[in-house]
């Protein structure tokens, strides 16, 4: 009998074991049961369960606009605040839902800056027509990029300083001329517009003109341009010196085409300083310009060498940083903080997040540390909250999160997580790859984010296209997997970079790699024609088509260098 009664007490021991921990029983019971006055309740205290309550309030068709539009709200700004990457985690959804209800509650003000968000959706212009008007509605859609429903409401003769570039954005040049000729009269401003809409639409003379009334380096930019267009390089350069950081780029290029590399390699010199990190200029036209600063100083060490100038080599190399860094040879010496203080006990959000993602309630425990991660007072708490969000495989926030911390290991460490070791560090070796090569490589593409989806379709870890995704899959004689499947994704990302690295033969033992990892970004068709036709990797870095390769090559290898700096 006692052995029975001790039995029924260790079973009821490990049920208590197995519960959901505090307000989230009382919320699995809601749920469950449709509990209107318990959701209500737990909605009125902090806490992750308190929104996941508010999140199935605003979803309740049975309760009015009003009872439902602050439960909205609050589920919305968490959603924003969290920057979580998650499915069914997405906040313009979640404004979606908000902004109709906050109107009909009321809620003018609130609902006016939920429609903003969703701008430029045309039930979001609607929304903000009802609720607003004048310069506060004519800014709102400006600045939410809807200029095509800006343009259908503004008079005639109003703003100007935004219709004309919402004109130009829209493609619309020779419409925006007398729009800016009408603003320039009260703003010298209106000048730059105006000379860049004659430029493009066919009256280059007269724009660079137009340009040239207005001292900013934008506008020499655009004289440059225009003087190497024609034919007039030695004109072209000194304008370009004096523009923004892309013009003294190009100013660098043009020189070295004309055999004055001294100059050029003073140029890149002056390019990389670190004052030349900050571009300036109007907030009109077009988007800002990359600094260059990490490629000028490797451009600028290769052109010391090959002109044997030892101390502007030093210099060059002084200036090194980043993937091309590593690229010169130069080690990654990273400058780390002392690592955070131990904390006296863990933040009591992790305790509760393991025992939810016990119970299978894997969604939840990731809202709990997230909503803990929000509240969290130091560094110390953040660190630890991050790192048991990666746990529960929420890396590509996190690594956002953990860029914004004092850097010690243990934050570099939160930075370039080792995610997935087991599959990678398998598949690396099966393909002659280093671990960590791979890892940087899913940490430029993805951030560890099995759902990533690029702009152009790419998918997964290692964002694979369909074509080369089956490319990969007749390379290892079988049918095309799951692309969002994280070991499917490994296993080919593996096997194809392997496969780039021996397609790059045209290149020395030492260039094979970074040509593979141009190639992974650009196609190896691409980087093997931009060899031929400027003569090296080097070259092919310096005067290729596009800067993205350039760029992918360089932060890859930066993550590489970090990948084998813990591993």
């Amino acid at each position: 009998m006692r052995w029975g009664l001790l039995l029924l007490m260790l079973l009821a021991l490990g049920c208590r074991g197995q519960q959901l921990p505090g307000p989230y029983q009382q919320l699995e019971r809601a749920l469950q049961q449709q509990d209107v006055l318990t959701l209500a309740s737990l909605a009125a205290e902090p806490g992750f369960a308190g929104l996941v309550a508010a999140r199935a309030l605003a979803a309740d068709p049975t309760l009015s606009a009003l009872e439902r539009a602050p439960h909205a709200l609050a589920w919305a700004h968490f959603l924003e605040q969290s920057r979580s990457f998650e499915p069914g985690f997405d906040p313009r959804g979640a404004w979606a839902q908000a902004a109709p209800l906050l109107e009909a509650a009321g809620m003018r003000t609130e609902a006016i800056e939920a429609y903003t968000r969703l701008l430029p959706a045309s039930e979001a212009v609607s929304g903000l027509r009802r609720l607003t008007s004048g310069n506060d509605l004519y800014q709102r859609l400006y600045a939410g990029r809807a200029y095509a429903s800006l343009l259908a409401i503004l008079p005639d003769g109003v703003r100007p300083d935004l219709k004309a570039p919402a004109l130009y954005r829209l493609g619309r040049y020779r419409e925006a001329i007398p729009v800016y000729r009408e603003w320039a009269k009260s703003d010298p401003k209106g000048l730059y517009g105006l000379g860049w809409s004659l430029y493009l639409s066919g009256q280059q003379a007269l724009g660079i003109q137009t340009l040239a009334r207005y001292d900013l380096r934008e506008s020499r930019f655009a004289q440059g341009a225009w003087l190497q267009s024609q034919g007039q390089i030695p004109q072209a350069i000194a304008a370009y010196r004096e523009s923004t950081p892309e013009g003294r780029w190009r100013a660098a290029g043009l020189l070295e085409q004309e055999g004055r590399l001294r100059e050029a390699l003073l140029t890149y010199l002056q390019l990389a300083q670190p004052q030349a990190a900050s571009p300036t200029g109007s907030n009109h036209l077009p988007s800002p310009e990359p600094t260059f600063r990490d490629d000028a100083a490797y451009r600028a060490w290769v052109l010391a060498q090959q002109i044997g100038d030892g101390e502007l080599e030093r210099q060059a190399y002084t200036l090194l940083r980043g993937g091309l860094a590593a690229l010169a040879g130069k080690p990654l010496e990273p400058k780390l903080v002392p690592e955070l203080p131990s904390l006296p006990q863990e933040p009591p959000a992790i305790p509760i997040a393991h025992t939810l993602a016990q119970q299978g309630k894997a969604e939840w425990a990731r809202g709990e540390l997230r909503y803990a991660l929000l509240q969290a007072p130091d560094p110390s708490s953040k660190l630890a909250l991050i790192r048991e969000l990666q746990t529960l495989g929420a890396y590509r926030e996190t690594i956002n999160q953990a860029e914004e911390l004092p850097q010690s290991r243990a934050v570099l460490e939160a930075i370039y997580p080792q995610a997935y070791a087991a599959w990678v560090e398998k598949y690396a070796q099966a393909n002659g790859l280093e671990a960590p090569l791979l890892w940087a490589l899913i940490w430029q593409e993805s951030h560890f984010d099995p759902q990533a989806v690029s702009r152009t379709g790419a998918q997964g870890l290692m964002q694979f296209t369909r074509p080369t995704w089956e490319d990969v899959a007749r390379m290892l004689g079988e049918t095309p997997g799951d692309r969002f499947d994280p070991e499917t994704s490994i296993r080919y990302g593996a096997r194809y970079l392997r496969w780039l690295h021996d397609g790059c033969t045209f290149l020395s033992e030492a260039e094979r790699w970074p040509c593979a990892i141009l190639a992974y970004n650009g196609g190896i068709g691409y980087v093997r024609r931009g060899v031929a036709a400027s003569g090296s990797l080097q070259g092919f870095l310096r005067f290729q088509e596009r800067e993205e390769p350039r760029e992918f090559l360089s932060s890859v290898l930066e993550a590489y260098a970090y990948y084998r700096y813990l591993y």
